[in-house]
C-alpha cells in the first residue's frame, strides 16, 4: 500500500519532477475519499446477461439499446420490455418529464415512452384539410374559413391545424366538408371562423371522412389552441427547464410552450448560437449552454427575456454535462447551493452554479483528453461526490 503525504489529486499537466508527493500523474480503478485517502474502486457484478448498449437511468425507468438495435426498458429481475423494435445503433438521448414519461431520440427518430410502449412525441398534422361545399343551414351570410386537427385518442394530444380555403355563404347557409383525412387512433377535430372572422373556433368532431355544420354559429366559443404549434424538432440534449422542454438541434435551441411539452412555436421560441450546441444544462437561475466554440449562461426565468453572457471561449465536450446538487460542488473556498452542473470545457472540468458563476475545478492541474464525445454522470458513492466522464466509443460497447 502506498502512502502519500499532503495528497491533493491527479495532475497530468506539471512536469513530473515538480509534482513531489502531493500529486499523481494518473490513477486507475481508484476512488479518492473526502479526506484525500485513496481506496480501490469497487468491482462490478453482472445483473443480466446480454448485449446492452447506451444505458440510460432515470427515476422512473432504465432504458438501453439491446442486441440488434431495439430500445428496451431494462428489468433487472425479469424480462425486458421492448419499447421500440429498431432504434438502431446511433447514440441515444433521453429526458425524463415530471410525470415520469421519457423522451428518447437518436437524432433521426424520436418518441415518448411510459415504460410499456411508445408514442410519437407530438402529433403530426393532417395531410390535407378536405373539400368544402356550401349547403343549406342557419349560418349568417359571409365568408367562412375552416381548419382541421388530429387528436390522439390515447392521451388527447392535438396536432397543429391545417387551414382550408374560404367559402362564401348566403343567409341561412351551412358547410359540408368531405374528403377529410383519417388516421387510426386519432379523431379529426374541425374548427370554423365566424362570418368574416379570423379566429378558428371548435365546431365538432368528424365522423368518418365527412363533417357538416348547419347551426347558427352561436356555439362557436372554444378557440383552436394548437393553431401555429408544430411537433417537437428532432434533436439531442433535451432538458426540462421550468414548465418547458428544451431541445438542441444543430446551432438552434428550441423551447416548448409553457406546460406544453409536445408543442413548439417554431417561428418564435428559439435561440441561435454561433456553433453546434453540445451542452444544455438548466440550473435555478438560467441555462448553461455549451457549443463547439464557447460556454455561455442564459440568465433569467422567461425564455423571451434570457440574458446571454459568454463565460469561456473554448469548446464544450459533447455529452459532458451533468446535473449535481450545489452543496456537493466547490464554490470558491466553500460549497454551492441549489442546483449546479459540471462539464468539460476547453479540456478542463468546470462547475456552473445557480447564479451563473463558473468555478474552474481542474484548470492548470488536470486536462481531460477523451475524444470528441463522452457519456457523463454525477453520483455520490459512500458519501463521496463523483463526476464521471467516459469516452463514448468505450461507453457504447
Amino acid at each position: 500500500m502506498l502512502t502519500f503525504k499532503n495528497f491533493r489529486g491527479i495532475n497530468n499537466i506539471s512536469n513530473e519532477k515538480k509534482k513531489s508527493e502531493t500529486f499523481l500523474s494518473g490513477a486507475v480503478n481508484v476512488d479518492v475519499g473526502l479526506d484525500a485517502e485513496l481506496r480501490r474502486r469497487r468491482g462490478m457484478e453482472m445483473l443480466k446477461p446480454g448485449c446492452y448498449r447506451q444505458l440510460w437511468e432515470g427515476s422512473s425507468m432504465v432504458l438501453a439499446i439491446r442486441d440488434g438495435g431495439a430500445l428496451v426498458r431494462v428489468v433487472p429481475q425479469g424480462e425486458d420490455v421492448e419499447i421500440h423494435p429498431s432504434l438502431g445503433p446511433a447514440r441515444l438521448w433521453c429526458c425524463e418529464l415530471p410525470d415520469g414519461r421519457v423522451i428518447f431520440s437518436n437524432g433521426l427518430v424520436q418518441g415518448m415512452t411510459d415504460g410499456a410502449g411508445y408514442t410519437d412525441w407530438g402529433v403530426a398534422q393532417p395531410s390535407e384539410s378536405g373539400t368544402a361545399t356550401a349547403v343549406a343551414g342557419a349560418l349568417p351570410a359571409g365568408r367562412y374559413a375552416w381548419a382541421v386537427t388530429l387528436r390522439r385518442d390515447s392521451d388527447g394530444l392535438e396536432s397543429q391545424a391545417v387551414v382550408g380555403g374560404l367559402v362564401e355563404l348566403e343567409q341561412g347557409g351551412g358547410l359540408l366538408l368531405t374528403d377529410l383525412p383519417r388516421r387510426p387512433g386519432h379523431s379529426l377535430q374541425v374548427y370554423l371562423t365566424t362570418a368574416g372572422g379570423e379566429v378558428f373556433m371548435h365546431a365538432g368532431q368528424a365522423q368518418g371522412s365527412a363533417f357538416s355544420y348547419l347551426r347558427d354559429g352561436q356555439d362557436l366559443a372554444r378557440p383552436c389552441r394548437t393553431m401555429h404549434l408544430g411537433m417537437p424538432p428532432v434533436g439531442r440534449l433535451h432538458a426540462v427547464w421550468g414548465s418547458r422542454v428544451l431541445v438542441a438541434q444543430g446551432r438552434v435551441l428550441w423551447a416548448s410552450t409553457p406546460h406544453g411539452w409536445s408543442h413548439f412555436a417554431l417561428g418564435r421560441d428559439f435561440k441561435q448560437f454561433g456553433a453546434d450546441i453540445t451542452l444544455v444544462q438548466p440550473v435555478g437561475g438560467g441555462i448553461f449552454i455549451g457549443t463547439e466554440k464557447e460556454l455561455a449562461f442564459l440568465a433569467g426565468s422567461e425564455f423571451d427575456a434570457l440574458v446571454y453572457t459568454r463565460l469561456m471561449s473554448a469548446p464544450v465536450l459533447l455529452g459532458s454535462g451533468a446535473e449535481a446538487p450545489g452543496r456537493r460542488v466547490r464554490r470558491g473556498d466553500g460549497a454551492g447551493f441549489g442546483r449546479a452542473m459540471l462539464c468539460i470545457a476547453g479540456g478542463w472540468v468546470v462547475a456552473g452554479h445557480d447564479d451563473g458563476m463558473l468555478e474552474p475545478l481542474t484548470e492548470g492541474i488536470y486536462r481531460a483528453e477523451l475524444g470528441a464525445e463522452v457519456v457523463s454522470a454525477f453520483r455520490t458513492v459512500d458519501g463521496i461526490p463523483q463526476y464521471e466522464a467516459l469516452a463514448y466509443e468505450h461507453a457504447s460497447v
